[in-house]
């Protein structure tokens, strides 16, 4: 089963709220020389139509829901800022976040206080902060590269990956500007995914198309490397918040997978037409899996999950 959507620009960013039956979609697109784009919401429900649409002065390169009611749509964009915006529409930022010097291109609310996220950028930095507050309460510096991820622990309040084009995913307690420990990767980690039912474990996506699972208890090499998932660069990991065995990826082979931890094996796939850049799981509905991509297309999968 399959619901689909069809939109103006290409799917940069894909995300569900944790409650509201939402989910808002980030696109982009090249006018003339300029970056534009728009964050479309949909009722999960009856995802046809957006229920509200903001039109950004930038490409937006990732969403996320914020606020303790999800009431807050909060998008990255090429222009370096994060942008808050009501969930219900309309083009008036409620705030600006602007301290990066260059794309930001990753955004991640904070699952245990809401009302707190993290960005992180091409400057090679990440910024922590407060809904209530414009300017950003610490920086994180120590990546070589562009961060191109970030992820908040569902497990353990305060810890945050980040993953770079320096080839390194690290790992930060929020409440120190140091990283707690460093893991190093074949090229450049374009996606990064805490397990919701391990405090240790996590996905990461790669340039080479290689997935890996990390257990933070084994900081030297992964888990496991699967080479032959994906042609080209996997530009999203996410883990199942239903089922802790399954990673969904998307990646520029035009594809996007689901991966079964536990037995290795690869149970799902679905072909778009163009990269695919947007992928979440419906956190309220089990067995949804949006995916988004270059090809102006959005899919509501209901995918098997064995």
């Amino acid at each position: 089963e399959l619901t689909s959507m069809e939109v103006v620009n290409h799917v940069d960013g894909i995300a569900y709220a944790p409650s509201g039956n939402k989910f808002a979609v980030a696109t982009s697109a090249l006018t003339g020389e300029r970056w534009v784009g728009d964050i479309l919401v949909y009722n999960s429900s009856e995802p046809t139509h957006p229920v509200a649409s903001i039109s950004t002065g930038s490409g937006n390169t990732d969403v996320a829901f914020a606020g303790d009611g999800s009431e807050l749509v909060l998008t990255a964009t090429d222009s370096g800022s994060v942008i808050a915006y009501p969930a219900t529409g309309g083009n008036k930022p409620v705030r600006v976040f602007d301290d990066h010097d260059n794309i930001a291109s990753t955004v991640s609310v904070n699952p245990h206080q809401r009302t707190e996220f993290a960005s992180g950028s091409w400057d090679n930095r990440i910024k922590l902060w407060s809904l209530a507050k414009p300017a950003a309460a610490a920086t994180l510096q120590g990546h070589l590269g562009a961060v191109f991820s970030v992820d908040y622990s569902k497990k353990v309040a305060g810890l945050l990956l980040s993953a770079s084009r320096d080839s390194t995913v690290k790992l930060w307690d929020s409440r120190s500007e140091k990283a707690a420990q460093t893991f190093l990767l074949s090229s450049p980690v374009l996606s990064v995914s805490w397990s919701a039912h391990s405090e240790n474990l996590f996905a990461t996506g790669e340039e080479d198309g290689f997935l890996s699972i990390f257990d933070t208890r084994q900081p030297t090499q992964a888990t496991h490397t699967e080479k032959t998932l994906h042609k080209d660069s996997i530009r999203r990991v996410a883990f199942s918040p239903h089922q802790g065995n399954l990673v969904a990826t998307a990646a520029d082979d035009k594809t996007a997978t689901i991966f079964n931890i536990e037995t290795n094996t690869k149970v799902w796939t679905f072909e778009h037409k163009d990269y695919v850049r947007g992928l979440a799981w419906d956190v309220e509905h089990q067995q949804v899996l949006a995916t988004g991509g270059w090809d102006r297309r959005v899919y509501a999968h209901n995918p098997p999950t064995a």
